[in-house]
């Protein structure tokens, strides 16, 4: 009577737990078709998956933008579904989906359904860790790779079969190759593997193979990133992270998990909490299997060893080669790492059970709410000003289409997170007659439309411009000038075209008259021939290094004279290329 009862149960949790699964799932996929392009999305695409670089060759400050696994999967991702958003992110969506597998196995480790139910809330429910899943980025690939290798790490421990040791170690090198600071967790998971192979007694000759799988399957994608390690160092591209530990790096991410939302503690206070829980657990759970060791204490020994070498791998990085420590996304795969030791500790109270049930479902129960206050359709955490960029693209596009004949382009100004994003739906939309310029510190040049996120309202002019729309979720407002309404008198438009090099702007400059008798309009957009008689197309094989260019004209104060005369008369062309 009893085992049917457990039966039922093991059925009633197995059910609920696919039913989370395809809530999550779902969550994710649909975020991936309506959020934004954010920055670091469209550089990628841009700079690195339409020109088909594969593999980077030179490399600057955003050289580190290049997520190996990521960017062949946007690549392969547009070859067979276009370039809408949810195509170019599916290669993420479909990452999610081996890490809901590997929760959901190491989840169902244990007959008791609470604990089942608990230990997957405790490894999936994190909004800013869903967030990834929803971009293409590859801390998506990194994260699902690292729980996919740690849970067929676990059943090694438990069945001690040769296939899931390979498949551990397959997964784990994937990690690396999907993000360069998952190398960490490459080099702790072969040193926890190696502990304890080392420790265990066993013949010499299975040692030796099981060191030499854990020794090619480190040194191979090791081999392949060193080069780049060291070469993005040197350009400036691991600059990003944190001078401390806990105050920097352990805060910012904390602050980024809790996700905009108001809280009674601060997030310190929450790290805090939330590592004792970790720490206790694992203590309790070590302590009670002590005496009889089994694959449940081991796999707590190995997660933890695997932690533990994560972080003291971080820490000599910094101390010995100056490297940052992490700093929010790129510390985000230690998040998974200790949810996962809280799980497993879980697990191992034997004798416990009904308590370990509980106190998984205590803590579960916070995140649960935690998540469906942060859930939404209209942002990321690491991304938020333009989470809702698109629909203003879409009204721009509208207004774009209903301009007067006489005018050939519009002109967009914009602040920071805008510049980077717009370049991906100029290209995908085919917007190539409008441009955008981006603003100063303290002010926005001459413009059409203007777009202004959330920490630039107090520069809107409120005597010419006209509100169009206004997002609240993200605070990003799309103004139109008044002025623009009318004929160009005596207006002044600097508009920046970016093409190649993030970094164009340190090259040499040089400026040149456009001749009148070319009758060229002063305005050149992304992959279009240049505005004078050489022609060579920005970006090619032929200009391969062509960066920024600056366009400057001035349109004269004659309302009768032709749109033909206008473009003739561009006063200055500057541009830089090496």
């Amino acid at each position: 009577m009893t085992s049917i009862k457990m039966n039922e149960a093991s059925s009633r949790s197995t059910l609920l737990l696919w039913l989370l699964v395809a809530l999550a799932f779902g969550y994710v996929l649909l975020r991936s078709a309506v959020l934004s392009f954010s920055y670091d999305e469209t550089f990628t695409y841009l700079e690195h998956v339409r020109k088909n670089v594969f593999f980077l060759t030179e490399f600057d400050q955003m050289g580190g933008n290049h997520h190996l696994l990521n960017v062949w999967g946007m690549w392969i991702s547009e070859q067979l579904f276009g370039n809408a958003e949810w195509a170019l992110r599916l290669p993420s969506v479909l990452a999610f989906g081996g890490y809901l597998f590997a929760a959901v196995r190491i989840a169902q480790r244990t007959t008791d359904a609470s604990l089942a139910i608990g230990g997957f809330i405790l490894m999936v429910a994190h909004p800013y860790l869903l967030d990834f899943f929803s971009l293409a980025r590859g801390y998506a690939m990194g994260n699902a790779f690292l729980l996919l290798a740690m849970w067929a790490s676990l059943e090694h421990l438990r069945k001690k079969a040769w296939s899931d040791l390979l498949l551990a170690c397959l997964f784990a090198a994937l990690a690396a190759l999907a993000h360069i600071v998952m190398v960490n967790f490459l080099l702790a998971f072969a040193g926890a593997w190696s502990i304890l192979f080392l420790g265990e007694r066993m013949p010499p000759g299975m040692l030796r193979r099981r060191m030499g799988v854990i020794v090619v399957a480190t040194a191979l994608p090791l081999l392949l990133l060193v080069s780049n390690l060291l070469a993005l160092r040197g350009a400036g591209s691991l600059n990003y992270g944190c001078d401390t530990l806990w105050r920097c790096s352990v805060a910012t991410l904390m602050d980024q998990l809790l996700y905009r939302l108001s809280t009674p503690w601060p997030p310190l206070h929450w790290a805090a909490l939330y590592l004792v829980a970790v720490v206790v657990s694992a203590l309790v759970g070590l302590r009670l299997r002590w005496r009889t060791p089994d694959a449940a204490q081991r796999s707590v020994m190995f997660v933890a060893l695997v932690l533990l070498l994560a972080v003291s791998a971080i820490l000599v990085q910094h101390a010995w080669m100056g490297v940052p420590l992490p700093r929010t996304r790129t510390g985000l795969y230690l998040l998974p790492l200790t949810a996962l030791l809280l799980v497993v500790a879980l697990q191992a109270w034997q004798g416990a059970a009904r308590w370990s049930g509980l106190v998984a479902g205590l803590l579960a129960l916070p995140l649960t709410v935690h998540t469906l206050r942060a859930a939404n359709m209209t942002h990321t955490m690491e991304w938020y000003s333009t989470g809702e960029l698109n629909k203003a693209v879409d009204l721009i596009a509208s207004i774009h289409a209903a301009k007067p004949a006489e005018r050939s382009r519009l002109t967009v100004g914009t602040c920071f997170e805008s510049t980077g994003c717009l370049g991906y739906y100029i290209h995908a939309r085919r917007l190539h007659t409008l441009s955008y310029q981006p603003r100063s510190d303290t002010a926005f040049g001459p413009a059409d439309l203007y777009l202004v996120e959330q920490d630039a309202h107090h520069l809107v002019d409120s005597t010419h411009w006209l509100l169009v729309a206004r997002w609240d979720a993200t605070q990003l407002a799309l103004y139109r000038d008044k002025r623009s309404l009318h004929r160009f008198r005596d207006t002044l438009h600097i508009s920046r075209f970016t093409n190649g090099d993030h970094a164009a702007d340190v090259f040499p400059t040089r400026a040149g008259q456009s001749a009148s008798r070319l009758a060229i309009h002063p305005i050149c957009s992304s992959a279009t021939s240049m505005p004078w008689s050489r022609r060579t197309p920005i970006g090619s094989a032929t200009s391969r290094r062509c960066g920024v260019m600056v366009i400057r004209w001035q349109m004269p104060a004659l309302p009768r004279i032709s749109r033909h005369l206008f473009t003739a008369c561009g006063n200055a062309v500057a541009w830089s290329c090496s």
